[in-house]
């Protein structure tokens, strides 16, 4: 699966989902936001996210540990180094992958079954689809007219591509 496919099929998806922006820019209202989606492109009745999941110390996890990466990178290896930070953010991110939607999933082990999952996949196929889908959410913030657009289509291209591995049972631990 490339990136530009799960762009386009999330693209199309979206462009006929019942289910709302996410309300808020937290990371619990992002999970939220999944979990409706996860549970359209299953054809189930939507239903709630989990209670008692410290969704934003997750995120923080997940996004501080990427950017601690990309600042150490930055800082070793100033303005030359910058292609090469950027790398390392992304090697960092694509550990914690699926982190989300196998969270939503109530997996027992979220974070080692994320890991282990971006392995199987192939760690630089994970960060050669990540990275182009990445850059299309941060380019989307620029739109004024819907900053968020490329954001919730790249979350949900990461969601296809979740259901398609976990369906192909090749990378989903049970």
């Amino acid at each position: 699966m490339y990136w530009r496919e799960l762009l386009r099929q999330s693209r199309q998806h979206l462009a006929q989902s019942a289910t709302p922006a996410a309300a808020g820019y937290s990371f619990r209202a992002g999970a939220h936001w999944m979990a409706g989606q996860l549970a359209e492109l299953r054809q189930l009745p939507p239903g709630a996210c989990r209670s008692g999941v410290a969704w934003n110390g997750y995120g923080l996890l997940k996004s501080g540990l990427s950017a601690a990466g990309l600042g150490w990178v930055g800082y070793a290896l100033p303005w030359p180094g910058l292609p090469v930070a950027l790398l390392v953010f992304y090697v960092l991110e694509v550990q914690f992958l699926f982190l989300f939607p196998l969270l939503i999933d109530s997996h027992p082990k979220p974070l080692l079954s994320s890991i282990r999952m971006s392995y199987r996949l192939g760690l630089w196929r994970a960060v050669g689809n990540t990275l182009p889908i990445g850059v299309y959410m941060l380019a989307g913030l620029w739109k004024r007219s819907d900053p968020l657009r490329h954001w919730h289509e790249g979350c949900l291209a990461i969601l296809i591509w979740y259901e398609k591995e976990r369906a192909s049972g090749k990378s989903y631990l049970s």
